[in-house]
C-alpha cells in the first residue's frame, strides 16, 4: 500500500493535479474511563486513554479533463468509538470517475459518500470538532461503491444513487442494493459547505434524505433532514434522524436483530467566527433502540474553540466532551481533548 500511495503521489505531479491531503492529530489530556483492564463500550466514545493519535491521515489527488473528473484517496482512521470496525490500516478511501454530461447534471461511479446526512457529506477537514455526531455516524453510511446521479434541479441540488450496501470495495455479498436520495435547497447564496468564516447577510440551507439497504438479513430505511444556518458569523448546524431496521432472511444470516428496531438520533451546533478563532458547542442525542431503556440512549455535549491559521489550511484546537448514559447505568467518560490538522 505504501508503494500505491508513491505511485499516486509521482503520478498526481507528473499530470499536475490538485493534491489532497488530510492529516488530524488529537492529545487526550484528561479521559475520565481509564481503566487497567477494560474500559466500558458506550457509544461515540473513542475510550482514548491520556496521550497522543492519528485521527485521519490521507493523501491522493483529484482532476478534470473536459467534462471528465476524478480522484483517488487513501489513508487510514482510528475509529470513531468501541463499536468501530476502523483498525488503524491504510486502505482506499475515495476512487471515483465522474462525466458532467450537461451543465447541470454529472453521473460519477466509484467508492464515493452517499448522498446521506449533511455532517457526512462535509469534508472531515471542515468539521470543527474533527468528527461527526454519534447520530450521523451511527446511523449514515458513509462511503461505499456505487453510481450517482449529481444535478441541479427545480431550484435545487439533488442526489440520487445505487450502492452496493456491504462497505466493502471488493464487490457486493448479497442480491440487494442501498438506494439513497438527497434533496438540498438553498436560499441568500452558494450552498455552504463548513460551518467556518462570516456570511454576506443570511444563508439557509436545508436538505431531506431518504436510504433504503436491502442487506443479507436485514433491510433498514432511514429517513433525516438537516440544515446549516449562516448569518454573518453565526453558524447553525443541526440534523434529525429515524431509522428502521427489520430482519428479514434470518435462515441465511444472523440478521443482527430479531424483530423490527427503530433508531433515533440528532445534533444542534452553534458557532461562532471571531478573527481567527472558531468557538462552537454541539449537543447530540442517540438511541440505538426505541423500545429498550439501556445504554444506547446517551445525550453527549461538547464545547470547544478552533483556530485557523495559514489560510485555514492549519488548525488547532481544544474541546471538553460531556457525555450521559440516560439508560442502564451512568459511566464516567468524560473528555478533555486538544487536536491538530493540516489541510490542502
Amino acid at each position: 500500500m505504501i508503494s500505491l500511495v508513491l505511485f499516486l503521489s509521482q503520478g498526481a505531479q507528473a499530470a499536475e493535479l490538485e493534491p489532497t491531503i488530510l492529516t488530524q492529530v488529537w492529545a487526550t489530556v484528561f479521559d475520565q474511563d481509564v481503566d487497567e483492564q477494560a474500559d466500558a463500550a458506550s457509544w461515540g466514545d473513542p475510550e482514548d486513554d491520556p496521550g497522543l493519535k492519528i485521527r485521519r491521515a490521507r493523501m491522493g489527488f483529484e482532476g478534470s479533463d473536459g467534462d471528465f473528473s476524478y480522484g483517488v484517496v487513501v489513508g487510514m482512521s482510528s475509529g470513531f468509538d468501541a463499536r468501530s470496525t476502523s483498525d488503524g490500516e491504510i486502505e482506499l478511501v475515495d476512487a471515483y470517475g465522474g462525466w458532467q454530461f450537461s451543465p447541470s447534471m454529472a453521473v460519477l461511479a466509484g467508492v464515493q459518500k452517499v448522498p446521506y446526512s449533511r455532517e457526512q457529506l462535509m469534508s472531515a477537514g471542515e468539521l470543527v470538532f474533527q468528527d461527526r455526531s454519534v447520530a450521523a455516524t451511527h446511523i449514515a453510511p458513509g462511503r461505499d461503491v456505487g453510481v450517482m446521479l449529481d444535478a441541479n434541479a427545480f431550484g435545487g441540488h439533488i442526489q440520487l444513487g445505487v450502492f452496493n450496501g456491504n462497505d466493502s470495495i471488493l464487490g457486493d455479498d448479497n442480491a440487494g442494493f442501498l438506494f439513497a436520495g438527497r434533496a438540498s435547497y438553498t436560499l441568500g447564496g452558494d450552498e455552504p459547505t463548513s460551518t467556518w468564516g462570516v456570511a454576506d447577510g443570511i444563508v439557509w440551507s436545508t436538505g431531506s434524505n431518504v436510504l433504503y439497504n436491502q442487506g443479507t438479513a436485514t433491510d433498514e430505511l432511514n429517513l433525516g433532514a438537516d440544515l446549516l444556518l449562516k448569518a454573518g458569523a453565526l453558524s447553525v448546524l443541526a440534523e434529525g434522524h429515524y431509522s428502521s431496521i427489520s430482519p428479514t432472511s434470518t435462515d441465511v444470516a444472523s440478521p443482527g436483530v430479531f424483530s423490527e428496531t427503530a433508531r433515533l438520533g440528532g445534533m444542534l451546533q452553534i458557532g461562532y467566527t471571531q478573527g481567527l478563532l472558531e468557538p462552537a458547542v454541539r449537543l447530540e442525542y442517540f438511541d440505538d433502540n426505541s423500545d429498550s431503556q439501556d445504554n444506547g440512549d446517551i445525550a453527549i455535549a461538547m464545547a470547544g474553540v478552533t483556530a485557523h491559521r495559514s489560510d485555514d489550511k492549519v488548525r488547532a484546537g481544544v474541546g471538553f466532551v460531556h457525555r450521559e448514559e440516560l439508560g442502564g447505568s451512568a459511566i464516567s467518560n468524560d473528555t478533555a481533548r486538544f487536536w491538530f490538522q493540516f489541510m490542502q
